[in-house]
């Protein structure tokens, strides 16, 4: 997995990364958030410092009706790498019912 995180980063172009960076920390979403209608699966770890719980998560799923908020204790930022086992079930569950 780690080979795997290195290597999508050595083949981006730097520009896509500032670009992808800049329109996650620069756009305002929330007028957005509410008008989606599909069904929505949000995962969070309580630990992740890079996008924190209350400030990212929480508030995100407040704003999508009908949302589902799984808080995985204890996981940081590549959650789906180090609970892949309980993320993969969840993901399953959540596609399938």
């Amino acid at each position: 997995m780690v080979q795997w995180g290195v290597g999508m980063l050595i083949h981006t172009s730097l520009k896509a990364i500032l670009d992808c960076h800049h329109s996650l920390t620069d756009t305002d979403f929330r007028a957005e958030l509410p008008q989606i209608k599909v069904p929505t699966l949000i995962v969070h770890g309580d630990k992740d410092v890079n996008a924190q719980i209350d400030f990212n998560g929480r508030r995100t799923a407040t704003l999508i009706p009908g949302c589902v908020f799984k808080v995985y204790e204890g996981a940081a930022h590549g959650l789906f790498i180090t609970h892949a086992d309980r993320f993969n079930k969840d993901l399953t569950t959540f596609v399938t019912t």
